[in-house]
């Protein structure tokens, strides 16, 4: 499967497909993306970087344990997630998006 279809206005180039559509590059047709898998696209674009994760748990008076028995996670993942070193995935991935959403939202 390829790529993401990249918007583009420039000539020569494939049109631009809705968001959740990708183009099979050996059969070059459109292929829509099965809802749970755009989830996850969708959840990977929200992440924060590494620092403002960090700086959500922190300011919510949170520890990486906290973090860590909420997911269902050590708390050495929550720390590799913070130093850039690992990036949470699958339901994890969803799980944890929401949660900086929520410790953002509560910020505001």
């Amino acid at each position: 499967m390829c790529e993401p279809v990249v918007n583009t206005v420039r000539v020569g180039h494939p049109p631009v497909l809705p968001p959740d559509t990708y183009r099979d590059c050996a059969l070059n047709v459109r292929m829509d993306v099965p809802a749970p898998i755009a989830a996850k696209l969708t959840a990977r674009r929200r992440l924060p970087v590494p620092a403002m994760r960090r700086a959500l748990r922190i300011d919510a008076g949170l520890t990486q344990a906290d973090v860590g028995e909420t997911l269902g996670v050590a708390r050495e993942s929550v720390a590799r997630w913070e130093a850039g070193a690992r990036t949470p995935r699958g339901e994890i991935l969803l799980a944890y998006v929401d949660l900086l959403d929520e410790l953002r939202s509560v910020q505001q």
